[in-house]
């Protein structure tokens, strides 16, 4: 009877070791699949970061352009500033320049700004017939 206990005994084992073993090869596949996820989602975690990373150099590049546009604008509007004021200055203090921009423009420049008020080539063809020089018409806007 105790060698049939015993045999009973060690199949028990055997089978017990067996579940066990079993058990840990499951155990082991599922490790391994954790594992291979857990290796995937840390690259995907590394690219995001990289790829954040980027984005705040880039960021600060853009911030940094930014401030030097603005500091070059400001430093050009001073300068515009300063000859604008420079040329008031200078129409007011020069008398010649004065006189020189009172005076209206001689008539054969004035006539260069003038356009006959004509819509298409139809219009064009009375005075053409004529043979005489085109009406003057309306002023061009002074820009």
């Amino acid at each position: 009877m105790t060698t049939k206990l015993l045999t009973g005994m060690l199949v028990l084992t055997a089978l017990l070791l067996a579940m066990l073993s079993l058990k840990l090869n499951v155990l082991q596949s599922d490790l391994e699949v954790e594992q291979t996820k857990t290796a995937q989602l840390n690259s995907t975690l590394a690219s995001r970061d990289s790829q954040i990373l980027q984005w705040e150099q880039a960021a600060a590049a853009q911030r940094k352009r930014l401030n030097q546009l603005s500091k070059e604008h400001q430093r050009i509007r001073a300068t515009l500033t300063e000859r604008e004021t420079v040329i008031k200055e200078l129409h007011h203090d020069n008398t010649e320049i004065q006189i020189w921009a009172a005076t209206p423009l001689p008539a054969a420049v004035a006539s260069l700004c003038q356009h006959p008020d004509y819509r298409g080539a139809g219009d064009y063809r009375p005075d053409w017939s004529l043979r005489q020089p085109l009406p003057a018409g309306r002023q061009r806007a002074q820009d």
